[in-house]
């Protein structure tokens, strides 16, 4: 098995997925349990596939899926902002994070396209 802790798209994923659940912790109730958990869900899910990459032979599969993945957090990030969930400011933070995140993302997967 690869190891993926080396990885820097892992550790700054992980760095966000932390992020995502302390701001999920002092939301409201009222979107906590529904936005918020789901948020946390796709953090998960991109996690995991980022690792599923970093051991698959045929990488690339795993990383369009990875890009689509982060594209939702990006939406959903968003809308919480939009629904005053997140402040101005955590979205920003977020923004940013995920931006340096696809740029590495973007990056493994030229790399591996060819």
């Amino acid at each position: 098995m690869a190891r993926y802790e080396h990885l820097p798209i892992f550790q700054k994923a992980y760095d966000l997925q932390i992020r995502i659940q302390r701001y999920v912790d002092r939301m409201s109730k009222l979107y906590r349990y529904s936005h918020g958990e789901y948020l946390i869900k796709l953090g998960l899910d991109f996690l995991y596939l980022v690792v599923e990459a970093n051991s698959a032979r045929n990488k690339y599969q795993f990383l369009v899926k990875a890009d689509r993945q982060l594209e939702k957090i990006r939406i959903h990030c968003r809308l919480l902002r939009d629904l005053k969930s997140f402040t101005n400011h955590q979205y920003e933070v977020l923004a940013r994070e995920i931006d340096e995140i696809g740029k590495q993302l973007g990056g493994w997967l030229k790399k591996e396209r060819t």
